[in-house]
């Protein structure tokens, strides 16, 4: 029993929400489309997705084991599970559950018999999946990490689901997508801040490492910026008119609220970090969720 708690506690169900509420904005973008939608595939896709996202868990446990085991701000949100560096669990065991639910993503694909267009962008998400920390490219330790998981979530995602349903892409789901991708990213620089002492110990460079702890909340305004200014050209006549007004309602104190929890210096306090986290985790939630149910009425 304690070894199934801690492979619950290594699988760390609780990010699953995110990648299910992008799924979701593909779908609406499909149903206004194509007029409704295929429940098989919207189902298949679904369990499809959920394993790439628990393969990220396990792999990222499993490589970052230098980090983690040094990181004294570990939270419910950051810093791994942990489980790998207390001996909860062997670390094999992360490696064997990330590449049983890539094989598992893989298979079903199969199975489903996908078109070219979401072979594509599952081979490209499970892709993302794997070496996001793996050698040799181990994007999250140079760098492009929060930017990865924010093409992943906010502009893959909802493609997939879309070409599950059209077999093909949509241009008018990706500009409607587009202005996500910075919000996302800055979430995962949220994420990335607290571990920054003990990333930068083992040469993990990470955007908190890279910038440093004080520049965190001005790249994270930045972001931010970026994303209002891109939704400000790109949603007109595509995003629901009163979406868009309910959308900057809660997003903007949102945006301040998330700016002031990361302002330097940042508490040792596990729980002021992880209420620092879901506050800028608020800011793409509130987005994606407005935007789904704008589409959705419309």
């Amino acid at each position: 029993m304690h070894r199934i708690a801690a492979f619950i506690r290594l699988s760390r169900f609780h990010f699953l929400p995110l990648p299910l509420l992008t799924y979701a904005l593909g779908l609406a973008v499909a149903n206004r489309d194509r007029g409704g939608l295929d429940g098989g595939w919207l189902l298949a896709g679904a369990g499809i997705e959920l394993l790439a996202q628990l393969s990220v868990a396990y792999f990222n446990d499993y490589w970052d084991q230098a980090t983690d085991a040094i990181n004294t701000r570990r939270t419910l949100l950051s810093g791994g599970s942990g489980e790998l560096t207390t001996g909860a669990l062997p670390p094999w065991i992360a490696l064997a559950a990330g590449i049983a639910c890539q094989g598992g993503a893989l298979l079903g694909a199969a199975l489903a018999g996908l078109s070219s267009v979401s072979w594509a962008l599952l081979v490209g998400a499970l892709f993302a999946a794997l070496f996001y920390t793996a050698p040799p490219l181990k994007l999250g330790w140079r760098g492009a990490g929060e930017v990865t998981t924010g093409v992943v979530a906010a502009l893959i995602v909802p493609q997939w689901a879309y070409s599950l349903q059209t077999g093909q892409l949509s241009r008018d789901l990706f500009l409607i997508c587009l202005p996500l991708l910075p919000f996302v990213a800055s979430l995962f620089l949220a994420i990335a801040a607290p571990d920054r002492p003990a990333d930068a110990q083992v040469g993990k460079q990470t955007l908190p490492v890279i910038v440093g702890e004080g520049r965190v909340a001005w790249l994270y305004a930045g972001m931010a910026a970026v994303g209002v200014i891109a939704a400000l050209i790109l949603w007109p006549g595509r995003v629901p008119s009163f979406a868009l007004v309910i959308a900057a309602l809660l997003a903007l104190p949102l945006m301040g609220l998330a700016w002031q929890g990361l302002r330097a210096p940042l508490s040792d306090r596990p729980p002021v970090l992880l209420w620092m986290i879901v506050r800028a985790g608020l800011v793409p939630l509130a987005l994606i969720v407005v935007v789904v149910l704008g589409l959705w009425s419309g």
